[in-house]
């Protein structure tokens, strides 16, 4: 009438072992650190080295932030030559305004782009701000992204390896 000689348990028996044995060859990794301290930098090199790479989706996925880099960035920058009473040029004041009124998905769009260009290229302001960018909060890849813009803002984009890499995403919770 008992169950105590019961086989019933094999099964379970079984697949508690191939757990046991899955989880002793999963390497698990624990970084801690300040925000911005390169924790995400190094899980994604991780994952270039050691894993399989990034997926095409993954890739595709890092479009929108590095878009948010290149606007938020130059957003900083114009506030810190405002904060600064750094005066811009009549264009750079008309490239300002569109930049400061827009979001970073329409860096698609032409305008938004001859601004970021021209403030970056031309503008005594920005390059007046960029000498103290060490005074303000803009992510140390902004230079790469304004120097590449030509080749991030291409309808045919994808985002390379080290456009990956050096873009900032605030992570939360587990990756």
């Amino acid at each position: 009438m008992g169950v105590c000689g019961s086989k019933s348990s094999n099964p379970i028996d079984d697949v508690i072992k191939k757990d046991r044995k899955a989880q002793q060859d999963l390497v698990k990794l624990l970084l801690l650190g300040a925000g911005e301290s390169g924790k995400s930098t190094i899980a994604k090199q991780v994952k270039l080295i050691h894993l399989s790479g990034f997926t095409v989706a993954e890739t595709d996925s890092y479009k929108s932030t590095i878009y948010n880099n290149i606007i938020t960035s130059m957003q900083t920058i114009i506030q810190a030559a405002i904060d600064w009473d750094i005066e811009f040029s009549k264009e750079g004041k008309e490239a300002t305004y569109l930049l400061q009124n827009t979001t970073p998905d329409s860096l698609t769009d032409a305008d938004v782009v001859e601004a970021v260009k021209y403030l970056w290229c031309k503008d005594e302001a920005v390059k007046a701000v960029w000498k103290r960018s060490n005074e303000i909060q803009v992510i140390e890849s902004a230079k790469y992204y304004f120097d590449e813009i030509d080749r991030i803002v291409d309808p045919a984009y994808k985002p390379t390896t080290d456009d990956i890499l050096r873009s900032r995403q605030k992570t939360t919770g587990i990756i």
